[in-house]
């Protein structure tokens, strides 16, 4: 890799850290004015310290601590590793655990067989049973991935839809991590920012509506995707039009919207090193 992309490269995993610590006061917190200035205060759902990132970047380091190893992401070994670190993360590390990460993880605990089976089992059971579960949890954890396959664009679809299926069984939630994974790899490989770039890597199927989507959070920003909303805005969070400007995720506040900092600032490290 050209020295330049590995600083660009290093950028997505510091800057993923940082986004994150940002984000942490003001998850589910009231919105505030246009002119705050959002800080790093630590609070939040837990008892964060000022600069501590959340349960989003400590997963996204059991991402990768794989990935390092140059492991194929879609491999069932490389899967059951991650898997592996889910768990043990979830038992030891965890400062806080999405409703339904949290759910199942303790699905796949109950279960035999081998962590990612056990797991991605449990997360399509999930989705199964619930109509609104393509949540953002996968996507706050995906940028790593887009650093695994920097001259394979399929293959970092795979990975990106393999890595989020772990905890994520709903086809949005895998479809805006293959977006966003592609967007973080375009990023570094030719510094410039364009999440409609992987469109083609979803499923026909739903290509027009996301480009749709994409399109409204361009126009609307931020503050459009809310929680409330149907849950393709829940895949879609983090994708609108401020998506490399983290202040203005936390000024939107809502609930959903301040957490997307964290692949925000991945991303621009991507872009700018």
């Amino acid at each position: 890799m050209a020295a330049f992309s590995t600083d660009r490269a290093a950028g997505v995993l510091l800057t993923q850290a940082c986004g994150d610590a940002l984000g942490v006061p003001y998850e589910f917190a009231a919105r505030l004015g246009a002119t705050d200035v959002p800080q790093m205060k630590g609070g939040g759902l837990g008892a964060y310290d000022p600069g501590e990132w959340s349960d989003d970047t400590q997963m996204a380091v059991c991402v990768a601590r794989v990935a390092a190893t140059g492991a194929d992401l879609t491999t069932p070994e490389a899967l059951d590793e991650i898997g592996e670190g889910f768990l043990d993360w979830a038992e030891r590390g965890a400062s806080d655990i999405g409703s339904q990460t949290r759910s199942v993880i303790g699905a796949a605990r109950r279960s035999t067989g081998r962590p990612a089976e056990r797991m991605a089992a449990a997360s399509a059971q999930y989705a199964e049973r619930h109509a609104q579960s393509a949540g953002n949890g996968a996507l706050m954890r995906t940028s790593i991935v887009g650093l695994t396959e920097l001259d394979d664009r399929m293959a970092t679809a795979a990975a990106a839809r393999a890595v989020a299926e772990l905890t994520h069984g709903d086809p949005l939630a895998g479809d805006s991590c293959v977006l966003w994974s592609d967007a973080v790899r375009v990023a570094v490989v030719e510094k410039r920012f364009d999440l409609a770039a992987g469109l083609d890597l979803v499923p026909v199927e739903r290509r027009d509506q996301w480009a749709a989507w994409i399109d409204e959070a361009d126009r609307r920003g931020a503050a459009a995707v809310q929680p409330q909303r149907i849950h393709r805005d829940r895949a879609a969070g983090g994708l609108g039009g401020d998506h490399l400007d983290p202040g203005a995720r936390a000024r939107s506040g809502g609930g959903l919207v301040p957490v997307p900092a964290s692949p925000a600032r991945a991303a621009r490290g991507g872009t700018c090193g």
